[in-house]
C-alpha cells in the first residue's frame, strides 16, 4: 500500500514511509551504518532509532568491520556527544549472539516448554460446549441472571457483527484478497483462541468454585452424625456420614488433579489463549493500514514458557499480505471508523460491564460470607445465654430436648463458618475487586481515546492516525498484561 503521495521519487518522506513499513513487519534489523546521526528525515540513523524505540533487535554492521548488537531500548544514550548517534554499544558480536537474535523470529526451540505449548494450542480441537458451569451458576445466583447447566462457546451477536464490519472495512481499504487473508489467518486463529480460553476459564473457575463448595459440604456431612446420639446407632450413622465426607474430599482432590499443569493445565491454558486472542483482536486495527504491533517491551503473560504467544502473534500478522491501494484520507478514515466501531466500542462496553459485574460479585460474596459468620455468632451467643439461664434457674430438661439443641448448635456452629470460608475463598481466588478496579482504569483510558479518534477521522493524517492506533493497541496490551498479572498466581490448589 502506498501513502498516496505525488512527490518526487527522491522525496525523503517516501524513504521514511518505506523505512517505517519495513519496521512494521520486522523483528530483527540488519543495519549497514557509519554511526553518524541522520541529516534530515528518513535516513538510516532515524530508522535505527525508531527500530530501537519499537523494541526490535538490530545487528549493526559498521564500515570499520565490527558488528554490534543493539538489543535493548536502554541502548539509546544522549551522552555520546552531538555529532555521533547516541548509541551505547555492546562488545563486538560473536556467533552465539548472532544465533540468539535470529532465534527471536524462529519457532520456539524443540527442547523448550514453549514449543510444547504452541504445538498443543495449534493442534487441539476447537471446543464448542462443556458442562463446566459451576462458576456460571454461582454468578447467576449472585447477579440474578438466567442460569444454564451447560456452556456454549459461541461468539455473541455484537462480536460477530463487529467482525463482519471489520471484514467489510478491510475489503474497502485493501481489496478482497486482503480481507480474505485477514479472515483466514487472523480471525480464524482468534476464534480458536477465544473458544479455548472460554473452555479453560470455565473449567478452571468451576473447579475452584466446586472445591470450596464441596469442602463446605464435607464439613457439614462430617457433623451430621451429631443428630444420632444413641450409642449403637451413632457408630453406623457416623460411619455413613464419614464415608460421604471421604467421597467429597476425594472429589476435591480429583478435580484439583485434573486441572494440574501436568494434566489439563486449565489455569495456564486460559491465561495463554486469552492473551493470544486479545493480541490478535487488537492487532487487526493496525493491520488495516499495513502495520503490525511492535514486540511488547514485556511479555503479555507472566508464565515463564509463554514466549510463544508474542511469536505466534507476529508470525500470524506477517502471514497477512499488506493491503493494496493508497493510504489516503478515505483509507485512514475507514481504519479509524473500524477502530471506533469494531474495537473501541466493544472494549468500552465490556469494561463497563466488567466493572459492575466484578464489583457486584465481590460485594455479594463478601457480605454473604459475613452474614454466615454473623449468624454463627448469633447462634453461639444464643446458646450461651440459654446455658446461663438453664444453670441459674436450675430448670430440668429432658435429654430429648437438650440433645437436639446441642446437635443443632454444633452443626450450625461449624457448618456455617465452613460455607462462609468457602465464599471468602471463592472471592479471594477470583480477585473480583482488583479485576473491577482494573476494568475501571482501562475504561477511563479508552473513553479518553474516543474523542481523539473521532476528531482525527474528520481530516485524517497518516502519522497522527498511526500514533492514535498505536496508543489504542498499547492500552489494550497494557490492560491484558495487568489482567494476566492478577491471575498468574491463582493456580488450582486444595482448599486451605
Amino acid at each position: 500500500m502506498s501513502d498516496g503521495s505525488s512527490a518526487e521519487e527522491d522525496d525523503p518522506e517516501l524513504y521514511l514511509a518505506a523505512g517505517r513499513r519495513m519496521l512494521a513487519f520486522s523483528d530483527v534489523i540488519i543495519a549497514v551504518w557509519d554511526g553518524e546521526k541522520e541529516v534530515g528525515i528518513g535516513g538510516t540513523g532515524q530508522i535505527v532509532r525508531e527500530a530501537i524505540a519499537r523494541g526490535l533487535s538490530i545487528i549493526w554492521i559498521h564500515p570499520d568491520g565490527n558488528i554490534y548488537l543493539i538489543d535493548d531500548k536502554e541502548a539509546l544514550d544522549n551522552k555520546d556527544g552531538p555529532n555521533r548517534y547516541p548509541i551505547r554499544l555492546s562488545e563486538p558480536l560473536d556467533i552465539d549472539n548472532h544465533l540468539r537474535v535470529i532465534r527471536r523470529i524462529a519457532p520456539p526451540d524443540l527442547a523448550d516448554r514453549a514449543r510444547e505449548r504452541v504445538l498443543r494450542f495449534m493442534t487441539e480441537r476447537t471446543p464448542e460446549r462443556s458442562w463446566w458451569s459451576a462458576y456460571n451458576l454461582i454468578r447467576s445466583i449472585i447477579l440474578k441472571t438466567p442460569a444454564k447447566l451447560s456452556v456454549t462457546y459461541t461468539v455473541d451477536e455484537d462480536t460477530e457483527t463487529a467482525w463482519g464490519r471489520y471484514r467489510a472495512h478491510a475489503k474497502t481499504i485493501g481489496g478482497e484478497r486482503f480481507s480474505n487473508a485477514l479472515q483466514a489467518k487472523l480471525e480464524t486463529r482468534w476464534r480458536h483462541a477465544d473458544a479455548v480460553s472460554l473452555h479453560c476459564s470455565h473449567a478452571y473457575r468451576s473447579t475452584y468454585v466446586l472445591n470450596f463448595v464441596l469442602a463446605g459440604f464435607a464439613v457439614l456431612f462430617g457433623l451430621m452424625s451429631v443428630f444420632w446420639w444413641n450409642a449403637y446407632e451413632a457408630v453406623e450413622i457416623k460411619g455413613a456420614f464419614v464415608l460421604i465426607e471421604v467421597i467429597l474430599i476425594l472429589g476435591i482432590m480429583t478435580l484439583t488433579w485434573l486441572g494440574r499443569e501436568d494434566r489439563n493445565d486449565w489455569h495456564i491454558r486460559w491465561l495463554e489463549a486469552r492473551a493470544f486472542a486479545e493480541l490478535m483482536r487488537s492487532g487487526r486495527t493496525l493491520a488495516l493500514i499495513g502495520q503490525t504491533a511492535s514486540p511488547p517491551a514485556e511479555k503479555v503473560s507472566p508464565v515463564d514458557s509463554s514466549e510463544w504467544i508474542e511469536w505466534l502473534t507476529r508470525s500470524t500478522l506477517r502471514e497477512v499480505p499488506p493491503p493494496t491501494g493508497q493510504l489516503n484520507a478515505t483509507a485512514l478514515s475507514g481504519a479509524i471508523e473500524s477502530a471506533l466501531e469494531d474495537e473501541l466500542a466493544g472494549q468500552i462496553d465490556y469494561n463497563v460491564s466488567a466493572t459492575k459485574k466484578y464489583h457486584d460479585l465481590d460485594h455479594a460474596l463478601h457480605h454473604s460470607g459475613e452474614l454466615l459468620f454473623m449468624i454463627t455468632l448469633a447462634v453461639g451467643a444464643s446458646y450461651v445465654l440459654f446455658a446461663i439461664i438453664y444453670f441459674l434457674s436450675s430448670m430440668s430438661l429432658d435429654k430429648s430436648v437438650t440433645d437436639p439443641i446441642k446437635a443443632v448448635v454444633t452443626l450450625l456452629g461449624a457448618g456455617l463458618p465452613a460455607f462462609g470460608a468457602a465464599l471468602f475463598g471463592i472471592k479471594a481466588t477470583g480477585d473480583f475487586k482488583v479485576a473491577s478496579e482494573q476494568a475501571k482504569r482501562t475504561l477511563k483510558k479508552l473513553e479518553s481515546l474516543r474523542p481523539e479518534l473521532q476528531k482525527e477521522k474528520t481530516a485524517p493524517n497518516a502519522a497522527a492516525t498511526l500514533n492514535l492506533l498505536n496508543v489504542l493497541t498499547s492500552t489494550l496490551t497494557t490492560d491484558l498484561r495487568e489482567w494476566a498479572n492478577i491471575y498468574e498466581l491463582r493456580e488450582l490448589t486444595l482448599p486451605g
